[in-house]
């Protein structure tokens, strides 16, 4: 398989290509978005490792100069922190994947084999992102859902085996992929509210460890229990929205979610107010509301406030963890 790195740092240039062509890729580096289009243009790949920020011309006008040239590649994109909005345009313009510095080089290559294979094709429909593992949870054969999403389970797990979702999160980590089908077998051992329930707290967890959840729904019942806990969920949006119009709140909001216990002036530092009566005023708000409290150790979130960040915080970033899929 042919992979082209392109990027402006030397260093990640030389180690990539060492480390791909030890796991047997044919390999060639560019150290530019113009000297890329150009070796685009007179040779073909099966993969483009895309960094975003480069000197002469971004990653993104890379994509839409090839794409004007009618150039066919499977392009993964590799952007620093807090470059997600990027890597989303990046998507939408035509790239297949994502992935952030700094990354496993097992990670890569698994991305890289995938996308050189063409096996991801629906997962842009439903996700942002996709740069982990893919697990299978459901009652049919594992082979009758890659064939029906057209993807590779990297691991699959047997629900007549695991009657609690929740049993299934362990060993999962950031931008890993579940696909759960099976939902209607869960409603007639556990019944609706248990199962309610566990999807629920399921997905909270799922969000919280930054995972993708593509849910596969395939009867009335089912989606009639997905609609219930997306109404939740809207309601849940709307407050959120409303009790943070103010950016202050915002800001302290996702301050507390990030370092926990804060001091005042701490908090004051951080949020950025000039003056403590401003601070002190959304400070009061916050704990009116029953999202924040104060205790010896400092400001604190309450777990609703805690709820309301996480969020918040998914909300702004623009992550699209969840996706419900029809198949009746």
């Amino acid at each position: 398989m042919r992979v082209l790195v392109v990027d402006d740092n030397a260093t990640f240039l030389m180690q990539m290509k060492k480390f791909l062509s030890l796991k047997g890729f044919e390999v060639d580096t560019c150290a530019g978005g113009k000297e890329a289009v150009e070796k685009l243009q007179r040779e073909r790949y099966d993969v483009v490792i895309l960094d975003l920020k480069m000197p002469d011309i971004s990653g993104l006008d890379v994509i839409r100069e090839v794409k004007k040239k009618g150039v066919k590649t499977n392009v993964i994109v590799v952007t620093g922190y807090g470059e997600v909005e990027s890597a989303v345009e990046a998507m939408k313009l035509g790239a297949i994947d994502y992935i952030q510095k700094p990354f496993d080089g097992n990670d890569i290559a698994r991305i890289i084999e995938r996308a050189g294979k063409k096996k991801l094709p629906a997962f842009p429909e439903y996700f942002a992102f996709n740069t982990g593992k893919i697990i299978i949870a459901s009652i049919p054969p594992k082979e009758d859902i890659e064939r029906e999403l057209n993807v590779i389970a990297d691991e699959y797990i047997d629900l007549k085996k695991s009657h609690n979702l929740l049993h299934i999160l362990d060993g999962i980590d950031a931008n890993t992929t579940l696909i759960v089908s099976g939902i209607s077998y869960l409603l007639k051992t556990a019944g609706k509210e248990e199962v309610k329930k566990q999807l629920k707290n399921f997905i909270q967890e799922v969000e919280k460890k930054e995972a993708n959840i593509l849910i596969v729904c395939r009867g009335e019942e089912e989606k009639k229990l997905l609609d219930e806990i997306c109404v939740e969920e809207d309601a849940d949006i709307d407050e959120m929205i409303e009790t943070c119009k103010s950016p202050i709140r915002r800001k302290l909001l996702h301050l507390l979610r990030t370092h926990g216990a804060m001091g005042y002036s701490e908090i004051m530092r951080g949020v950025g107010v000039e003056y403590s009566s401003k601070l002190a005023f959304h400070l009061k708000k916050l704990c009116n509301l029953n999202l924040v409290e104060k205790t010896r150790n400092g400001y604190i979130l309450t777990p609703y406030g805690e709820h309301l960040a996480n969020i918040l915080d998914t909300f702004v970033m623009k992550k699209k963890r969840v996706a419900y899929l029809c198949k009746f």
